[in-house]
């Protein structure tokens, strides 16, 4: 989606360069205009100098904006971590803000008139560990453009993401952890060399709802580390959620290897439950 002022200032995109020109001058025909309108773009368009690369199209609803107060209770649904939806009748150009209840996917509809626009959380990631590959990790996917919490219990890594220009809080016992930091929305990432200190805190991650829970180290210390997790009742069922070895890079040993299959598992994983495009 697209926003557009009258001076022609816009943020955000539709088509990754192809039409943004365009859109733009039509926006501010429509400020001009006073009224919505609903035009298509590429195959099937009047506009038949503005062509598509991929050969299809595009039909964009021109919004003058939804009332102050239904943009307010939209940003109030955003800081607080909720999923919700814009609904607008463009036959009557009102909108209405509606709850959502998870599990929900960001897929936006348009039926009998009405376009239906859901908006979840920004995709979060927990990032919980020590050593040096939390720099690197944490890095990349601040990078990526992804909410990144992290906690340490090493004074020292914490110095080096702090360089890194990265926060890190304390952690000084797995229960200090946030509980408001773990919600359907967010993936954990467990990143210890001595795995000692893991089991209890990955417990405690895997009575969230987070939609990606992932702990570094080899099929050795995975499997020590599922013994360490059945002496504390964890079930099969949530053991199964434990991505490990984490990653999508096989082998994975250096930083970089490491950090870019950690990325690429939390994205895949992300995509695959429908939060992000």
């Amino acid at each position: 989606q697209m926003a557009i002022a009258s001076d022609g200032q816009a943020a955000g995109y539709l088509s990754g360069g192809c039409l943004e020109a365009a859109v733009v001058q039509e926006a501010l025909n429509v400020l001009q205009s006073g009224s919505n309108r609903m035009l298509r773009y590429g195959r099937g368009s009047p506009y038949f100098d503005l062509k598509l690369p991929c050969g299809s199209g595009l039909d964009l609803y021109f919004d003058l904006g939804p009332a102050d107060g239904v943009l307010a209770e939209a940003m109030a649904h955003h800081r607080e971590r909720r999923a919700f939806a814009l609904q607008t009748d463009t036959r009557t150009r009102s909108s209405r803000v509606i709850t959502l209840d998870p599990p929900v996917s960001n897929r936006v509809r348009f039926e009998d008139g009405v376009l239906f626009r859901p908006y979840l959380p920004e995709p979060r990631v927990l990032l919980a560990g020590a050593g040096p590959l939390l720099p690197a990790l944490g890095s990349l996917l601040a990078a990526a453009g992804l909410d990144v919490r992290i906690v340490s219990p090493d004074e020292t890594t914490r110095a080096e993401m702090a360089s890194a220009g990265l926060p890190c809080e304390p952690l000084a016992t797995p229960s200090a952890l946030p509980s408001d930091w773990l919600d359907g929305y967010t993936a954990a990432v467990l990143a210890f060399h001595a795995h000692d200190y893991e089991a209890p805190l990955l417990k405690l991650v895997l009575e969230s709802p987070a939609f990606y829970i992932g702990a570094l180290g080899s099929h050795t210390a995975h499997a020590a580390r599922r013994e360490a997790l059945a002496s504390l009742r964890v079930s099969e069922a949530d053991w199964g959620r434990v991505h490990g070895p984490i990653g999508l890079i096989p082998a994975a040993r250096g930083r970089l290897s490491l950090a870019a299959g950690i990325l690429a598992g939390v994205v895949a994983a992300a995509k695959e439950r429908g939060l992000i495009d």
